[in-house]
């Protein structure tokens, strides 16, 4: 079915402003940070959704014109293909895939990249310079940090970076040096790593910093920390070191206020961890599909025997407090 022009514009408006008010929380400084986008990035299946639209938005609209006229879905969409289908320097292909279309022509990349351009001034957000030019690529990495393809090889540097005492003092000539050294042969890893080489610090010193406050009180969680935008759920579905990495005597912990699921290796059968619920939100029920369970202000176990094989689970809280 062809949306309505009325359901378009509905949904241009549900997107732009969804953006818009994000980005209007943050201060400036902030915007200039290398990962100021990370945190607006939809998950997997928002982030479909949004693609859907781009490819419905910019067709009906344009014609065979590749360009969208909303500042915030465009640099969404940029920080988008630069998050989930980052490829060393390859960008046009996978946006090109991304809004539905075979290949672009130099002329509308031209125009595409312009567009950007405009868009990331206007809303607040740096631009690189490379070689005495804009950087689009490396402005889009920049905006969302480290790539989901280069984590677990990230993660290594960070693992290096702890056992040295001056690696932020390297020079950049020396820091090539260790970066082709550790990424071995993963050229895509020392590529982001020397080309971005600001935006790569200032996470490796996040994740630093994450670590020491999450191993020196193990009471504490993901959501506890100020880095808690910085670390994509998709990092740590993806990347089981993650949780590893920033707390290595005990990384389920760091997951005390997730619902996740659980193997329950004695009993033989597959539950859900279910998070605390504070006194203020209940009685409350915890449902998933046919199955429900009372909250508790402690945190609690659902066993899901056959649910737990369904193509999908879908978990909802329904409070009366």
């Amino acid at each position: 079915m062809i949306p309505t022009t009325k359901q378009k514009v509905l949904m241009t408006q549900s997107w732009e402003n969804s953006f818009e008010q994000k980005l209007l929380k943050m201060v400036q400084i902030d915007k200039e940070k290398p990962g100021a986008l990370l945190s607006l990035i939809p998950c997997r299946d928002e982030w479909d959704e949004f693609l859907e639209y781009i490819r419905s938005e910019w067709r009906y609209f344009n014609g065979n014109t590749v360009r969208v006229e909303q500042p915030h879905c465009l640099a969404i969409l940029f920080g988008g293909i630069a998050f989930y289908g980052y490829d060393e320097n390859r960008f046009w292909p996978q946006l090109a895939q991304a809004i539905g279309v075979r290949h672009l022509p130099a002329n509308q990349r031209h125009e595409i990249s312009e567009d950007f351009v405009k868009s990331a001034r206007k809303l607040g957000l740096k631009i690189q310079q490379r070689d005495h030019r804009m950087d689009y690529v490396g402005s889009a990495v920049y905006h969302i940090g480290v790539p989901l393809s280069l984590w677990g090889g990230f993660l290594e540097i960070c693992e290096w970076a702890l056992r040295q005492d001056r690696w932020e003092e390297l020079s950049d000539a020396e820091w090539v040096v260790i970066c082709t050294k550790r990424a071995l042969n993963r050229p895509r890893l020392r590529n982001f790593l020397t080309t971005n080489r600001v935006a790569a610090a200032e996470f490796i010193r996040e994740m630093h910093d994450a670590r020491r406050i999450l191993t020196d009180d193990e009471n504490l969680s993901i959501n506890d920390l100020k880095q808690a935008s910085l670390l994509r759920p998709e990092y740590f579905d993806e990347v089981p070191e993650t949780a590893e990495f920033l707390r290595p005597s005990n990384p389920e912990s760091l997951f005390k206020d997730c619902a996740r699921l659980i193997w329950d290796e004695d009993r033989a059968r597959i539950s859900l961890h279910l998070p605390a619920v504070s006194r203020s939100k209940l009685p409350a029920t915890w449902m998933v599909g046919n199955l429900t369970q009372p909250a508790s202000a402690t945190a609690d176990i659902l066993p899901l025997n056959s649910a737990a094989f369904t193509d999908s689970l879908f978990l909802m809280l329904e409070s009366s407090g």
